[in-house]
């Protein structure tokens, strides 16, 4: 994982994640029928918050924020459905599989969404530094220049290499024998 940010960008970060991750589902519960969220809400995109700063400080990828996003949806669901009825209702609204299945679906797509955003935003800003690396003079220059200073004079060639010593002459075979030895 790559660290990436810092302070106010990695708090900016992960207030986007939070509120998506806290808003959209209470949205849709509302979108449902479901009565306006109070300041449980509140509470509970404190809590995601909490959790995105937390996990925000390396580059999103789909499966974690898709965990944070399934986690944030329960929390939400159990929040709005159990003050919605009474008690037992949270329990009674989560056995419903296509509730279920529709949070999970909803949870990836804005994984996706938000991890595929973000990787588009990091990639416009690099494009802008690089842009702005490669066209802006220097804002000011550090030392006036001095003439003369600062000319590179090639150095004088090298000497050639010396050739390679002679290599002593090694001969195989047996010893020799001295003529008065032959007999």
């Amino acid at each position: 994982m790559q660290l990436v940010t810092r302070g106010p960008l990695r708090l900016a970060r992960a207030a986007a994640v939070a509120a998506a991750c806290t808003l959209l589902p209470a949205a849709g519960h509302l979108g449902a029928g479901g009565p306006a969220p109070g300041g449980a809400l509140l509470a509970a995109g404190a809590l995601v918050l909490a959790a995105c700063l937390a996990l925000s400080g390396a580059r999103w990828t789909t499966r974690r924020l898709g965990a944070v996003a399934l986690v944030a949806q329960a929390g939400v669901h159990a929040l709005l459905t159990g003050a919605a009825a009474g008690p037992g209702a949270a329990l009674r609204e989560a056995a419903d599989p296509v509730m279920a299945a529709g949070h999970a679906v909803g949870a990836l797509a804005l994984a996706v969404v938000l991890v595929r955003g973000e990787d588009a935003l990091w990639d416009a800003g690099a494009g802008v530094a690089a842009a702005l690396g490669r066209t802006a003079p220097p804002a000011v220059p550090a030392q006036p220049p001095v003439p003369g200073e600062g000319v590179v004079r090639p150095a004088a060639p090298a000497p050639p290499p010396a050739p390679p010593a002679p290599r002593p002459l090694v001969r195989r075979g047996p010893p020799r024998v001295p003529a008065a030895a032959r007999g």
